[in-house]
């Protein structure tokens, strides 16, 4: 125990010369002065221990028995009956040593920075620093926190979602193809226009609705942000809970993948070759899902995951895309400018 207190007072012993002993530059009052301000934050001058009558090997049992035995005897109600007023107040003014000690000592944190002050009441700083930090400490466990925090924040991560996806979902709903394509599946479900002029309106309103919808989900591809409802496995309190599941998931598809085609030298199949196309390119499987299907073909083609092939794509797709700003009438005004200068006018009359 000895030890571990050194320890933790090793680094106030260093950095402040004047905390330790034997060192003297002439500021006793001062020091007199911080050691009766901690001892205010305790028990004053007195000892807690001493005025509970218990010792310092006390359990929190034999402290909480010690302290309703004294305040039977020092409790004001029971010194209401003396006629002595001075005999009151002493008792009065014992009654509150008496539960501030126990204040002090039935904390399991206060207490232990009591016991560190009456060790080494020379430390000043320290002391203070463990008095504030057993009184104002959050007591909160740290998981409540960290699960209160999460919960928040996947609970705003949820909401923004749904807001987001509810907006792309009346912009697409609203655009004059989908309208239109809405009437076509309308009038095909009803039999015909004519046929859909008869029905009742309630019963239109029904299958219209339920046709947007259907053509919505069939017809519709959203890409970007709010193309997805929102799911709480994408929430980050899921993945937090998830990620041992997550973690030990990966650890076993690496086993296997570095037995299977590192090991025993496996041909890729279609779903590695992607997999390894996606990754050379840095693309997220959103974005390889937005790649139209031949260009797909032809990326795995070219086996970008293999030796130069990647870094040969990527040159030819500078000087394809440096074409085609060449052929674009505003690269061509841009590189007369940078040639040239811009146009210079003469406002002088002269």
């Amino acid at each position: 125990m000895r030890t571990f207190v050194v320890l933790r007072l090793l680094p106030f012993f260093l950095l402040s010369p004047s905390l330790a002993p034997g060192y003297d530059d002439g500021s006793a009052d001062d020091d007199d002065s911080a050691v009766d301000n901690l001892a205010k934050l305790y028990c004053g001058r007195d000892n807690c221990y001493s005025l509970l009558e218990v010792s310092r090997e006390a359990t929190v049992r034999e402290i909480k028995h010690s302290y309703r035995r004294l305040a039977r005897v020092y409790h004001p109600d029971k010194q209401a009956a003396s006629k002595d007023p001075a005999e009151r107040e002493a008792a009065q003014s014992m009654f509150t040593r008496i539960a501030k000690a126990y204040e002090v000592l039935s904390n399991p944190k206060l207490r232990e920075a009591y016991d560190l002050y009456i060790d080494y009441p020379e430390y000043a700083a320290y002391n203070y620093y463990n008095y504030y930090n057993a009184v104002y400490k959050p007591q909160t466990p740290v998981w409540m926190v960290v699960a209160a925090v999460l919960t928040l924040l996947s609970g705003l991560q949820y909401l923004n979602d749904s807001l987001q996806y509810e907006r792309v979902s009346k912009a697409v709903r609203r655009q004059r193809q989908f309208q239109q394509r809405v009437k076509e599946r309308l009038a095909e479900e009803a039999g015909g226009t004519r046929a859909l002029r008869k029905m009742a309106d309630a019963d239109r309103d029904r299958l219209e609705r339920e046709i947007e919808n259907t053509v919505f989900e069939e017809e519709v591809q959203l890409n970007g942000s709010g193309s997805k409802p929102a799911d709480i496995r994408r929430t980050v309190g899921y993945r937090f809970l998830r990620s041992p599941l997550s973690l030990a998931e990966y650890m076993a598809w690496s086993l296997r993948w570095t037995y299977r085609f590192r090991i025993n030298r496996e041909e890729y199949g279609p779903a590695e070759r992607e997999y390894l196309t996606r990754r050379a390119l840095k693309m997220s499987e959103d974005d390889w899902r937005m790649v139209d299907d031949t260009e797909k073909e032809q990326l795995l083609e070219r086996k970008l995951y293999e030796g130069d092939n990647l870094e040969e794509y990527l040159r030819e797709r500078e000087r394809e895309e440096r074409a085609r700003l060449e052929r674009s009438g505003a690269y061509r005004r841009y590189q007369r400018i940078k040639r040239t200068g811009p146009a210079s006018y003469n406002y002088n009359e002269d």
